[in-house]
């Protein structure tokens, strides 16, 4: 036998003590528990005694002396407790006790690392536990020690028993590792996993509903029944595989399915035993490696499990090269290298003559991960195992959920392995129940389904109550149902009823108002329009809907869309002899009430028809959600070709409530929104996040009329809420989500300051609205796992307008349920409490500051420029986080890099400001992919960083230009401005604009407004404005404002789509 000596610990000891230092606790704790008839305990004892006293890895313990990790050697026997047991419910109480002395954390300081604890029952039954910490054994070890203690209770000859030097050769094995990680032999393996793991995923989670606050392990076993392990061992030799890598795989295409990631590394661990001398040593040689490989859509089981075996023969080929090493080389801020594990690791096996024994399933209470299934096949050659969970991380439910999906996939896999995998159902028919409840909306509402017949009924009731209010008039419910009604007259005259589109052109006021409502009352639909559109696309828009009435205002000049209709002034004297009573047109639920054009993927916006019963649900349920009443005052602000104005304009005033409207264009204002609310008393409003973010950056006044917020467009983050809730405590946020394509909303969620995990939910389904997350071949996801989300019920669109063939793609059959879907393109998932969680979209449309837009759209649009051979558009942050959209391009024709103005001139002909990208990058030439394709995973991260303002450029500028064009290059990130380059073409858009307000505000003798950065969007501009000696007047104010309105056409909208 080895003499006792101090070694330098392996650096697989270094693992453990390093994980013990972070707090692994009992995590590592190795147990082998069992329930022995008839056991001699002394015959036990001195067993594992004289085991103890011949091996010195067992006897010592862990000290850092002089910056390195030593192994000393100690005289320790084990810890040895007994605890006896007797009564009614003496095993139960045992058995705890067993658990909790069991979990308790080792001092690897101090030792000693081996307990024994007996739980006596009675003079026949004990139940004993053998705890050793894994930094001196692994399941080799544990097996050997098994052999050992059982050869040892049998013959007290210790020494014939221990006389195997292969035993003790632990600190040979310690200097060889060192040795070898150090040489070069160690490079082919550090190569292998440094590239191995670069492409994999850190960030594998899977959804959960909250869970406990402590950091304890879940254990839920996991079983095959025996047909269904006879069929995947015959899988498993027609593949010429083995169950472990069976089941490997299918566990490795379950964790891709619940986390919605493709590549990523799970844990296994691997003897590391491959030199023949160690293969009887006792000690920790386990190492814990991260295996991975790329699922696709189109793999079967037979081709992942391919992918699989070679992954895993690659990972047992450099085994050798210590975890802690790879950790250091794959080392990510992004998260840790694996969350998820996987192996067969048998329990303990104790041959005691003369004593019956039972193995216990007793296991440490923290987790050495989020999700570890260890399996082993028992003595009967059947399979067991166990999911051991965070309880932090993961639910009970959850785990459940996916060992469920697991099975399921098992049982299909076993008669099909070579369809592709998509094509097999994972869901459980307790989750198609809970979904199926979830979606119990149906509500009968009794009031009538039209937009006209909601209004006027409210006009019968209060009919000299405040409808309307601007900044300096207002309306009774009367008096504009008059006005409304002697256009819908006129508009009738002129041969406008059901079934046809009026366009609206009018920037945000009263007449924009009368002329949607007169509009509705003819019984035809309203299209608003966004005159900062090209020309020729406002025509292509009008075409596309039919249109030849345009309701506009005398200030609307002679446009070329305008010459070819019938343009009515809305604010001229040409109707106010019609008559004032109700027109009695006939208008059917089914009718279409709007049309709001979208972005189109194809390079041509697509109209999207909804119906009067669909807006008319989303109005009723939202009455019965939030209960206007006649002190509420909601405010106006949203673009009116942005669909969240449709329930802002209609919703008051089927309540009685009061509709405030903003002024024009102060919706990308918070300074001017913050007066509004206060002037107004508005009562609920809505934002889309980042424009909240922006109003709540401005410290806005405290309001006690502001009851509730509601938020839609865009991703609310957190960080959103948390910020809300510090401004606001006492008022109430909601998360709404919808697109256009089904009557602006259809989840909500209330929003908590207690909330505080990602994402955000979307919400639950409202009224009669049924959600459907759905796979590639339209069956419904488990709970928690990602998929397509559809929507039906009643509040579906009609489609688009004039453009059968892309109604009939995205609108389609339901296929759970009667009528028709939407197919969204996003990605979401349920979660526990029936809530909807978006995670993103399956296609390259986008969302930018609320914004819908599809990047084919303008990648069609600059493909059309004779210069430019291939393109594509992506999404880039500059150095404060904030969204801005890039373009990268090749040339033909032997052009090289084009002029930026040039580019942005071609793109503006086409596509709307806020669609033109901030940067442009000329490529020699596109990374393709294999199959020939633009490959978009390489395209440069184009990043808008600081570039401060040159000296020489700062010189020939006076002190207030200077002044101006630091503030600029602070928030856009360059310095490469020019003095009569427009904000918004230098990359910048209204919220940056804002920022750069922020900045100026304070450093002025002159006040500075947060309209004048709109009315003089230049350096020249601004700073002659700053320097002017001449204080503004009240008239100059209300200039400056109108010249805002004006110069709405030279800048970036940032609020006009939604989805």
């Amino acid at each position: 036998m080895p003499t006792n000596n101090n070694t330098p610990a392996s650096i697989t000891e270094q693992q453990f003590w390093l994980l013990d230092q972070q707090g692994a606790g009992s995590a590592y704790n190795v147990i082998s528990a069992f329930r022995f008839r008839r056991l001699d305990r002394q015959k036990l004892l001195s067993a594992i005694e004289c085991i103890m006293l011949a091996t010195p890895v067992l006897r010592s313990v862990y000290r850092m002396q002089d910056g390195e990790l030593w192994r000393i050697e100690t005289t320790q026997s084990a810890e040895v407790i007994t605890e006896s047991f007797s009564g009614a419910d003496m095993d139960t109480r045992a058995l705890a006790w067993l658990n909790t002395q069991s979990s308790k954390p080792f001092n690897l300081a101090e030792g000693p690392l081996v307990r024994l604890l007996f739980a006596e029952e009675s003079d026949e039954y004990t139940l004993v536990s053998l705890c050793v910490h894994h930094i001196v054994i692994d399941l080799k070890s544990k097996d050997i020690i098994a052999r050992l203690i059982s050869a040892l209770y049998e013959s007290p000859d210790s020494n014939e028993v221990l006389d195997q030097p292969e035993l003790f050769r632990y600190s040979e094995f310690t200097a060889q590792q060192r040795d070898w990680v150090a040489s070069l032999d160690s490079q082919t393996a550090k190569d292998y996993w440094l590239s191995n793991t670069q492409a994999a995923s850190r960030n594998v989670h899977i959804a959960s509903p909250p869970v406990q606050p402590e950091d304890k392990a879940g254990y839920l076993p996991i079983n095959l029944d025996a047909s269904l392990q006879s069929a995947l061992q015959q899988l498993a030799q027609q593949q010429r595989s083995t169950l472990y890598l069976i089941l490997l795989s299918a566990y490795y295409y379950m964790l891709h399915k619940f986390s919605g990631v493709n590549n990523f590394c799970l844990a296994i661990p691997l003897s590391n035993r491959k030199a023949e001398l160690f293969d009887q040593t006792l000690g920790c040689f386990v190492n814990t490696l991260p295996l991975s490989v790329d699922c696709q859509p189109e793999d079967s089981f037979v081709t992942l499990l391919g992918k699989i075996r070679k992954s895993f023969l690659l990972t047992h080929r450099h085994q050798q090269l210590p975890s802690v090493t790879i950790l250091n080389l794959a080392r990510s801020h992004n998260g840790p290298l694996y969350r998820q594990g996987f192996t067969f690791e048998h329990p303990m096996h104790l041959a005691l003559p003369g004593v019956e024994t039972e193995i216990l399933n007793i296991h440490p209470d923290q987790p050495q991960l989020d999700l570890f299934l260890r399996g082993w096949l028992n003595e009967n050659g059947r399979f067991e195992g166990q999911l051991e969970y965070h309880r932090k991380v993961l639910s009970d439910s959850v785990v459940r959920r996916f060992r469920d999906s697991l099975i399921l996939l098992l049982q299909q896999i076993a008669q099909n392995p070579d369809l592709p995998l998509t094509s097999h159902t994972m869901t459980s028919a307790a989750d198609l129940q809970q979904i199926a409840a979830f979606n119990q909306t149906a509500r009968q509402y009794d009031e009538p389904h039209t937009l006209k017949a909601l209004f006027e009924r409210q006009v019968s009731r209060t009919p000299d109550q405040v409808a309307l209010i601007t900044e300096n008039s207002q309306l009774s419910y009367q008096q504009f149902n008059h006005r409304c009604n002697q256009l819908a007259h006129l508009l009738l005259n002129n041969g406008v009823k059901a079934g046809t589109v009026v366009a609206v052109s009018i920037e945000r006021s009263v007449e924009m108002t009368v002329a949607i409502y007169a509009t509705i009352k003819t019984g035809a639909a309203y299209l608003p329009l966004d005159t900062t559109l090209p020309a020729a696309r406002i025509e292509l828009m009008l075409e596309q809907a039919g249109v030849s009435t345009v309701l506009t205002t005398t200030h609307c000049p002679a446009e070329p869309w305008l010459q070819q209709r019938t343009r009515v002034n809305v604010d001229s004297s040409e109707y106010e002899h019609q008559p004032v009573e109700n027109p009695e047109a006939t208008i059917h639920e089914d009718n279409t009430a709007y049309v709001i054009f979208t972005s189109g993927s194809t390079g041509t916006p697509k109209g999207v028809m909804n119906s009067h019963k669909g807006i008319c649900n989303r109005l009723l349920w939202m009455q019965e959600q939030f209960r206007l009443n006649a002190q509420d005052v909601v405010l106006q602000k949203t673009v009116y070709s942005f669909d969240v104005s449709v329930w802002e304009l209609f919703w008051p005033l089927q309540t009685g409530a009061t509709l405030a409207l903003a002024a024009a264009d102060s919706h990308k204002d918070p300074y001017q929104l913050d007066r509004q609310i206060q002037h107004f008393n508005v009562s609920l409003m809505h934002f889309v996040p980042s424009m909240l973010s922006a109003y709540l950056a401005i410290k806005p006044h405290a309001s006690e009329a502001l009851r509730t917020v509601v938020c839609s467009g865009e991703e609310l983050l957190v960080s959103h809420q948390q910020d809300f809730f510090n401004h606001f405590p006492d008022t109430a946020l909601y998360n709404l989500y919808g697109p256009t394509e089904a009557a602006v909303d259809v989840t909500c969620w209330q929003c908590r300051p207690d909330h505080l995990s990602a994402p955000t939910p979307i919400g639950a389904p409202i009224a009669n609205t049924q959600l459907y997350v759905v796979d590639d071949q339209d069956r419904q996801q488990p709970i928690g796992v990602m998929g397509e989300l559809l929507i039906g019920g009643v509040q579906v669109a009609q489609g688009y307008i004039q453009q059968p063939e892309l109604t009939a793609r995205q609108f389609t059959a339901n296929p759970f349920a009667y009528g028709m879907v939407y197919r969204t393109g996003d990605y979401a998932r349920w979660n526990e409490q029936g809530q909807l969680e978006y995670l993103g979209r399956k296609d390259f449309q986008i969302k930018l500051n609320g914004v819908r837009m599809e990047l084919a759209e303008i990648e069609n649009a600059l493909a059309a420029h004779e210069a430019v051979d291939l393109c594509a558009v992506s999404v880039g942050h500059d150095h404060q986080g904030h969204a801005f959209l890039y373009a990268c391009y090749s040339t033909r024709n032997g052009h090289t890099e084009l002029d930026k103005s040039e580019l942005i001139q071609h793109l503006k002909t086409r596509l709307p400001q806020y669609m033109i990208p901030a940067r442009f990058q000329w490529l020699k030439q596109f990374a393709l992919t294999t199959s020939g394709k633009l490959d978009r995973k390489q395209l440069p991260a184009v990043q808008l960083q600081h570039e401060p303002v040159a000296v020489t450029q700062l010189q020939n500028l006076d002190e207030t230009q200077a002044l101006v064009m630091a503030a600029w290059s602070q928030v856009l990130g360059t310095g490469n401005i020019g003095l009569d380059e427009s904000f918004f073409d230098a990359g910048g858009d209204s919220f940056q604009l804002l920022k750069v307000f922020d900045i100026l505000k304070d450093r002025q003798q002159r006040p500075l407004e947060s309209v004048d950065m709109f009315t003089y969007p230049t350096i020249r501009t601004l700073a002659r404005f700053l320097a002017s000696e001449t204080q503004p007047t009240r008239s100059d104010t209300r200039s400056r404002a109108a010249a805002m309105q004006r110069a709405v056409k030279a800048r970036p909208n940032l609020n006009r789509r939604r989805s």
